[in-house]
Parts: C-alpha cells; structure tokens; sequence
C-alpha cells in the first residue's frame, strides 16, 4: 500500500503527464500544475524541488513505462516472432497512450530550453535501442544499431502523421508496413531467427 506520500507523488506525475500532452512544456507552469492537482505548490515542490526536476520525472517514468511494456515479453520466440508481435501490441499502446509519444516528441521537438531532459530523453533512448535489440535477441552490431534508430524513427514518423491526419493515416496500416518491411530485411539480412 502507498503512504499518503508516495500517493501525492503519483498524482502530481499523472496531472503533469496530462498536462504536458495537452500544452507546451513552457506553459505548464507550477501554478497550474497546483490548480489541477488542488495541491499547495509547496507540496509539489516539496516533492520535487523543482519544474524542470518534476518534467524530468514525468518525461523518466513516461519513458520507462513505455520501455517496461516491451522488453522481456517474448522469451521463447523467433526474432522474428518477437517483432512481429511488438508491432502489433505497439499500434494498441500508441493508439491507448498518446500522450507518452506526445510529450517525448514535444521536448525533443521543442525542448531546447530543457538541456536536461534532452540529455536524459538521449540516454533513454540508448538504452531503448540497446533493450530493444537484446529483446529481440539481436546483437548490437553497428548495422543493428541503425536497424533500431530505423524502427524508432518509422514508427514516430508515423505517428507523427496519424495525429496530424487519423481519417488519412490508420495507425495499424501503417505499423503493419514497417512492420512487414522490417522482417522482410531480417530475412533478407538473416538478422532473424
């Protein structure tokens, strides 16, 4: 059970979360994030010291949660298995959570006024590659490291679309392409099981 602590802990990252997939980082200020929570901005403080500590925490968990989702799920599956399964189950999460694609492409977008969170989003995204790859049980060889970028920057291209246009761009049609691209490369390439 959660102290009444660790609760208010959790609610302010859930209100900033919302927040922060709804505005600009820049515009998410203490105040509000106090009104929405009906906490005294000393409480968030008090927990975090900071607005730049608070939106490093939010953007940390939205990261980690999205990487807890995907790794270590596929134990006894192909390569090949794994993938084709992580863009099904990718397709439900980004249409399920938005926001947590929202707010990681928001500060790199437009986050270059939080150098901090810009050097955590970069080694997160390190270690997404590398647990991405060890997840699908394919060694970070240099051509796999861009294999990886590859996956991360067609599906964000394409989510990217799908906000922009969803009556154009179905998101599942256009996770299955890459998807049906990829394994086809693995086969080719013999990067798959």
């Amino acid at each position: 059970m959660l102290t009444r602590g660790e609760r208010s802990k959790k609610h302010i990252l859930s209100i900033t979360q919302k927040l922060l997939a709804s505005y600009n980082p820049d515009k998410v200020s203490l105040d509000l994030i106090s009104r929405k929570c009906k906490l005294a901005k000393s409480s968030i403080l008090w927990h975090f010291h900071s607005k730049e500590e608070l939106m490093l925490a939010v953007v940390t968990r939205t990261f980690e949660d999205f990487v807890t989702q995907f790794t270590g799920k596929y134990e006894e599956q192909s390569s090949i298995e794994k993938l084709d399964r992580f863009f099904d189950e990718y397709a439900i999460f980004a249409k399920e959570k938005p926001e947590a694609n929202i707010i990681i492409l928001t500060f790199i977008l437009q986050g270059k006024d939080h150098k901090k969170i810009q050097i955590k989003l970069r080694e997160l995204f390190q270690y997404f590659r590398k647990s991405f790859l060890d997840n699908l049980g394919v060694t970070m060889q240099e051509e796999e490291k861009y294999l990886a970028s590859f996956i991360i920057a067609a599906l964000d291209g394409f989510f990217l679309q799908w906000l922009l246009d969803p009556k154009e761009i179905e998101i599942e049609k256009s996770y299955q392409y890459i998807k049906g691209f990829i394994i086809n490369y693995m086969k080719a390439s013999k990067t798959g099981d």
